[in-house]
């Protein structure tokens, strides 16, 4: 059992077999938005970084699950959104993974 980026580098450097266990839903939130048919642009840190990110690559950038308005990284969000065809998925965690 191992954490974050420290974990996967562990098993990859060893050549098993990775297995996510997605308890903070982003990769929920990816599988979403690429069954939605959009381009998703991972992004490891939350921001101003990410909203420049986000720009260059004409996307929108996903909210904090809190927020009610917008594309946040809640997989109903996304669900939801209409008209959004690339988008940067900010997290520390699951994007380094």
């Amino acid at each position: 059992m191992e954490w974050g980026p420290t974990g996967a580098a562990a098993i990859a450097d060893a050549g098993g077999t990775a297995v996510v266990v997605d308890v903070l839903s982003f990769t929920t939130t990816l599988t979403v938005a690429v069954e939605r048919g959009m381009t998703v642009h991972p992004f490891r840190w939350k921001d101003e970084r990410a909203a420049a990110y986000a720009e260059e690559r004409d996307a929108v950038l996903a909210v904090g699950r809190s927020r009610r308005e917008g594309v946040s990284l809640s997989p109903v969000s996304v669900r939801a959104a209409t008209g959004v065809e690339r988008l940067v998925l900010p997290s520390p965690n699951g994007s380094a993974i």
